[in-house]
């Protein structure tokens, strides 16, 4: 039984009095501060799809995420994932008969993930700052806590969707958010707002390179939506999405982004063989797309095709961080200690063209690899491969289990949720964000997807009693001895 069953089953006297105490609470936030009665009257709304459908209040999560820091949002990430955190503990005794066959069918990835934390955490003992280590741990934590929610939460392919086109959402109402707001809205740090300077668009805490690589894998899905009957209502949505995201791709001025783009590309017409002519004619009609929004950018232009290579600063870091990789291999110097030890190094690598990145400011290694294997090893890095190759794995495998239940639709989105995925890992080698909570969302689609695949298979495995009675021949008449023998 359900929550939403569980408490229809209340008294009314129960039901009556919480309903009028809520609207007592929101009529005095109201009347204390707009802004705070707005939060109030969101959390109520978002309390409710907790507990009447829970895999849309994920999808409002998602969607959320992609805006943090945007104009209007302080406080919605941090709110609705201390909301979702406890709905989902909440509703989980409900949910526990898919909650043991899902983890059990994507127990591969949960226990690489598992031990990749584990490792992290151990890596507190050699830190040379175990604070630092202590909030790096924190942050990777937060992150990778949306694959158990994630899995448990879906239980059903409805639910994949949701999830699926809420990423779409979200990276399409952070374009649009981004340009409403102007790129310089938030920026966190100083090269935040070096990038903010140089007209790149960005939304509140995001990174234009993040946003690249989430634009890119949402891309991929929206393809892989488009191809799905039960969404074909929001289809024109869907088709309304793509050009937006694709001038978001060409606003950020991502060179990383673009790489990705072209690594996906590549993908999808390697594992998407039967729609390899579709592949060549929407990628026409992309080129063509991304000319015109060139052609309407010249400064994206010039960034994309400049001659620098220090990659703004990248290079330095690298240098950097192979030396420190060098120094700690087996170990690493602990999760979130590379900007810690980064300044020592200054003077072992030689020229710097830009050192304030390493001395005055430090920066991660702006590759989730090189981040991995400076600051947790090689032990680290062969468990970050192993964490991150389950996930894409599991989209594949889904794939597989989706043509053979007779599903090729899904067997299609899963496929391109594949692309997306190895489409924002290439994106990675050109920023640390191992510990982002979209790039999470990301990566457990695929464990989603093979975990309601079980709801998919078992309906096409169990049969149809109307249907077996209408093709099986009539039993025969039972035969009872003969009194006269």
């Amino acid at each position: 039984m359900s929550t939403a069953d569980h408490l229809s089953r209340l008294s009314p006297r129960l039901i009556v009095p919480a309903l009028v105490a809520a609207a007592a609470l929101l009529g005095l936030a109201v009347t204390h501060d707009a802004r705070l009665g707005l939060a109030a009257a969101g959390a109520l709304v978002f309390g409710a799809f907790l507990v009447v459908d829970l895999p849309v209040a994920v999808g409002i999560w998602i969607v959320a995420l992609y805006l943090a820091g945007a104009p209007g949002t302080h406080g919605a990430v941090t709110g609705t994932s201390v909301l979702l955190l406890a709905g989902w503990a909440g509703t989980l005794a409900d949910r526990a008969p898919h909650a043991r066959r899902a983890v059990a069918r994507t127990r591969w990835a949960l226990a690489l993930v598992a031990l990749m934390m584990l490792w992290s955490a151990c890596s507190i003992v050699w830190a040379q700052d175990a604070g630092v280590a202590r909030l790096g741990l924190q942050h990777w934590a937060i992150a990778v806590a949306a694959l158990p929610v994630l899995v448990v939460a879906c239980e059903r392919p409805r639910d994949a969707l949701v999830v699926a086109g809420a990423f779409v959402a979200g990276a399409t109402l952070a374009v649009i958010a981004g340009v409403l707001t102007g790129s310089n809205a938030a920026p966190v740090d100083q090269q935040a707002s070096f990038e903010a300077a140089a007209g790149r668009l960005q939304v509140g805490i995001t990174d234009p390179n993040y946003l690249a690589a989430d634009i890119v894998a949402a891309l991929a899905i929206t393809a892989g939506l488009l191809g799905v009957p039960a969404v074909r209502r929001f289809r024109p949505l869907l088709l309304l999405a793509v050009p937006v995201l694709l001038y978001g791709l060409v606003a950020t001025q991502s060179r990383g982004g673009m790489v990705a783009a072209a690594v996906a590309a590549v993908v999808a017409f390697v594992l998407l063989r039967e729609y390899r002519g579709r592949i060549l004619g929407a990628l026409a009609v992309v080129v063509v797309l991304l000319g015109l929004f060139l052609a309407a950018q010249p400064r994206a232009v010039d960034r994309l095709t400049q001659d620098d290579t220090s990659g703004t600063g990248r290079t330095d870091i690298w240098n950097v961080a192979v030396r420190v990789a060098s120094d700690h291999t087996l170990l690493g110097v602990g999760t979130g200690n590379f900007v810690v030890v980064q300044p020592g190094y200054a003077q072992r690598v030689g020229f710097l063209e830009r050192p304030g990145m390493i001395v005055d400011t430090p920066l991660v290694t702006h590759d989730v690899w090189l981040q991995a294997l400076t600051e947790n090893g090689a032990i680290g890095l062969a468990l970050l491969i192993g964490a991150f190759g389950a996930c894409v794995l599991a989209s594949l495998l889904a794939a597989g289990r989706f043509a053979r239940a007779g599903r090729p639709d899904l067997a299609h989105l899963a496929r391109a949720v594949a692309v997306g995925q190895i489409g924002s890992l290439a994106a990675s080698t050109f920023i640390a964000n191992g510990n982002d909570r979209v790039f999470w969302v990301l990566l457990s689609l695929g464990p989603v997807l093979l975990a309601v695949e079980l709801a998919t298979g078992s309906a096409a495995a169990r049969p149809n009693p109307s249907a077996a009675s209408a093709v099986s021949p009539a039993a025969p008449a039972p035969s009872f001895p003969d009194p006269s023998r």
